[in-house]
């Protein structure tokens, strides 16, 4: 798969991904990469639930329990086009529904969420932090 990527010239090139299951010897990149998220994330819209590290023993425990899909270029792990990705893996499975939640606040995921075909199925505060459910029915 093939991804535009804007340059700082404004001219756009190909970049090609490829998308697997993630395995135990992905966890540190992995984390380093939702850490990385979550700084930005703080960066951008101040201090919130989303401004935690992420460990590598989190992560090991995901890739455990759970299909856990990752974008890689050139063989680094990168985040793009995956919640597409993970439509067509739980069609496989196969599974009769996708989940989500995201935080309900500037830095959440909701309006992601609506354009790939979510709806909202629910709100509540968990542990003080408001969140958004989603579903997608397949």
């Amino acid at each position: 798969m093939r991804l535009g990527q804007g340059n700082d010239k404004g001219t756009r090139r190909q970049v090609k991904l490829s998308f697997a299951g993630a395995t135990a010897a992905d966890a540190a990149a992995i984390a380093a990469l939702r850490t990385a998220v979550a700084e930005d994330l703080t960066t951008r819209y101040g201090r919130g639930p989303w401004s935690s590290a992420v460990t590598e023993r989190s992560v090991l425990r995901s890739v455990e329990r759970a299909v856990v899909i990752v974008a890689r270029h050139q063989g680094e792990i990168v985040g793009r086009q995956l919640l597409g990705r993970a439509v067509t893996a739980a069609r496989r499975w196969p599974a009769e529904a996708i989940r989500l939640d995201a935080y309900d606040a500037d830095a959440g995921a909701g309006g992601f969420c609506r354009r790939y075909g979510f709806r909202e199925v629910g709100r509540v505060t968990y542990r003080g932090t408001p969140l958004l459910y989603f579903e997608r029915l397949l």
